[in-house]
């Protein structure tokens, strides 16, 4: 995992303008966005912790693969190289 990725921000859907508000106010560069999420660069550093995110996933990783025996390999191998 990079220290440069983009770590992914989960909030009540609906609330991703605030949620992106804060990050940016904070010093974050706030990328995409959907519903309940925002993936923002930076780290986030607050006195008291953030109000709107309630998970923050460190340097997420998509693992992909053509049927469930694939996902459960790679899903795997994530863990194990870690």
């Amino acid at each position: 995992m990079s220290a440069d990725a983009p770590d992914l921000y989960l909030c009540r859907p609906g609330y991703e303008p605030l949620l992106a508000a804060e990050l940016a106010d904070a010093g974050l560069v706030v990328g995409d966005r959907g519903a309940g999420w925002a993936r923002a660069t930076g780290r986030l550093d607050l006195p008291g912790g953030p109000a709107f995110p309630h998970l923050v996933l460190r340097g997420p990783v998509a693992v992909t693969g053509g049927a469930v025996n694939a996902l459960g390999q790679a899903a795997a191998g994530i863990f194990l190289a870690s």
